[in-house]
């Protein structure tokens, strides 16, 4: 019997004190599909530095080089508003 070969999938782990900017956060999940075939699941988290989860087949593409492609998609699709504490 051949291998199952699972979809790739994205997991994220949103610290709470983050928000998500929706246009970016459409930017990620259309750049994962086209480029990679993949899904994303985003869950709420009360850590502030988790790590982005890939599972099943990434094909040919390796994990560092998929976090590498990612992270300004990532960096655009999560901000905070604790600097506006500093403002007022």
């Amino acid at each position: 019997m051949p291998p199952l070969r699972f979809h790739p999938l994205l997991i994220l782990a949103v610290p709470a004190c983050h928000e998500v900017d929706p246009h970016a956060w459409h930017e990620l999940r259309r750049h994962i599909s086209v480029e990679y075939g993949a899904a994303l699941l985003a869950e709420g988290s009360t850590e502030f530095d988790t790590l982005p989860v890939l599972l099943g087949d990434w094909g040919r593409h390796e994990a560092r080089d998929v976090l590498h492609d990612l992270a300004p998609f990532l960096a655009r699709a999560f901000f905070t508003l604790d600097w506006l504490e500093e403002v007022i």
